[in-house]
């Protein structure tokens, strides 16, 4: 929030140097990139290494809410439809 990003991302990537298995952290600076740089490299290659069932942690949600988080910010409507369409009912509305 204070737009300070270069020292958000060193922070991030000092806690992922320290424990890798922050999934949350992971994602958080992918979209600091996208905030930042308006990159989302960084943000798809950190939800492509996830597990499936990866733990977000807190308040960050599924990895399935990211994706489609990830396809709507880059106005993907025809993959996040397809998205929609594949989840299982309640993967989204709860």
């Amino acid at each position: 929030m204070l737009h300070r990003y270069a020292e958000s991302v060193r922070a991030f990537e000092r806690a992922l140097s320290l424990s890798p298995d922050l999934y949350g952290f992971a994602l958080d600076r992918g979209w600091i990139y996208l905030r930042w740089q308006g990159q989302f490299d960084t943000l798809r290659a950190a939800l492509n290494r996830l597990p499936k069932d990866a733990d977000l942690g807190g308040m960050r949600g599924r990895v399935a809410d990211a994706r489609a988080d990830l396809l709507l910010w880059e106005r993907n409507a025809d993959s996040l439809l397809q998205v929609l369409r594949l989840a299982r009912v309640g993967d989204f509305t709860q």
